[in-house]
């Protein structure tokens, strides 16, 4: 049995097209994007010019910004659906941590919003006392 694969069309744009379109946006009034959002973009275009040359998308890891400090990782899937990869932030600030993944793809299940991971601003006591 020969399953066919069905065709892809991909629209692939240099990451230095999206970030020029970004920086043009923000010129000329548009709204301005949060260092996860420029990253996001960043990511997108990377995924699609893989994918458009491997028929995969790339999985890695990484860092970026200061404060707060964001680590990320892209995940591939191929599920019934079809291809995709999901993208997990984690943003930690002085006071918080967070996360959120966002889905490229047909399996929007995946996405999720915000979640708060961490509040470093309760303090814990040990309630416990010996005598």
């Amino acid at each position: 049995m020969v399953h066919e694969v069905p065709q892809i069309e991909v629209i692939v744009e240099p990451v230095e097209q999206t970030i020029n379109r970004i920086k043009e946006r923000m010129a000329v009034g548009g709204p301005v994007l949060s260092a996860e959002e420029i990253k996001l973009n960043e990511i997108e275009a990377d995924e699609n010019a893989y994918f458009a040359t491997q028929r995969k998308y790339k999985q890695s890891k990484g860092t970026f910004g200061t404060d707060p400090f964001y680590r990320y990782s892209i995940t591939e899937y191929s599920g019934p659906k079809g291809k995709g990869y999901e993208v997990t932030i984690i943003k930690e600030s002085s006071t918080t941590i967070e996360k959120i993944t966002k889905n490229y793809g047909p399996e929007t299940y995946r996405e999720q919003g915000w979640e708060l991971i961490r509040d470093k601003t309760l303090i814990f006591v040990n309630s416990t006392s010996t005598k």
